[in-house]
C-alpha cells in the first residue's frame, strides 16, 4: 500500500519532470500544470521539495551524516535502557521515541521562530531525528507484544508513546517559543 508520503513524493517527482520541460517518449513537450502538487507547508522530517541544484547535494550530506548520527545514537540509548530496565517491556524504543518527540518539538519551535537555520534543520531535523526516532520499531515491538498474547503490555505501549510523545512534542514547542 501507498503512503501518503510516497504519494506526495511521486507527484513531486511528476511536477518535477513537468517543470522541467522535457520531452516525452513521443517527442510531444509536457505541459506545466501547477495543479499536480498544491503548494502546502513542507513536512519538517523529509527534505524540502524545492529546486535540484547545488544546495540539493549538501542537503543530501546534511542529512546522511545527520541520519548516521542519529541511528548511532539510537542505538546507545535503546541498547542502554534495555541493559537498564531488562527486555520485558520495549523500553529502549520507548526512551528513543519520548527523547525525539521533545526534540523535535523542541527544535521545530526554533525552527517556526526563525532561529534555527535551515541547515541545521536538514541536519537536525531531517538527518539526525529521522536517523533517531523509531516509530517502526513501535509498530513491531507492539506487535509482536500482542502476537505472543500480551494484549496489556502492546496496547500499552502505543498508548504511552503516542500520548506522552505528543504531550512531550507540545513542551518542546512550548520551551522554543520561551528562548
Amino acid at each position: 500500500m501507498v503512503s501518503a508520503a510516497d504519494a506526495f513524493d511521486i507527484l513531486y517527482l511528476y511536477r518535477l519532470l513537468l517543470s522541467r520541460r522535457w520531452s516525452s517518449p513521443a517527442g510531444i513537450p509536457f505541459k506545466r500544470d501547477d495543479r499536480v502538487m498544491p503548494q502546502t507547508a513542507p513536512r519538517l522530517m523529509t527534505p524540502h521539495h524545492g529546486q535540484i541544484g547545488r544546495g540539493f547535494t549538501n542537503d543530501v550530506l546534511l542529512v546522511l551524516v545527520g541520519g548516521g548520527i542519529g541511528s548511532a545514537c539510537r542505538y546507545l540509548i535503546s541498547s542502554s535502557a534495555n541493559r537498564l530496565f531488562g527486555d520485558s517491556f520495549a523500553w529502549g524504543t520507548l526512551a528513543v521515541n519520548l527523547i525525539g518527540c521533545l526534540t523535535i518539538g523542541f527544535l521545530v519551535g526554533l525552527v517556526d521562530r526563525s532561529l534555527l537555520s535551515r541547515t541545521y534543520r536538514m541536519l537536525l531535523v531531517t538527518g539526525f531525528l529521522g536517523g533517531f526516532t523509531t516509530f517502526s520499531s513501535l509498530s513491531l515491538d507492539s506487535i509482536r507484544m500482542i502476537a505472543s498474547g500480551y494484549w496489556d503490555k502492546g496496547l500499552l505501549n502505543i498508548g504511552i508513546n503516542v500520548v506522552l510523545g505528543m504531550v512531550l512534542t507540545f513542551v518542546g514547542l512550548l520551551s522554543a517559543s520561551r528562548i
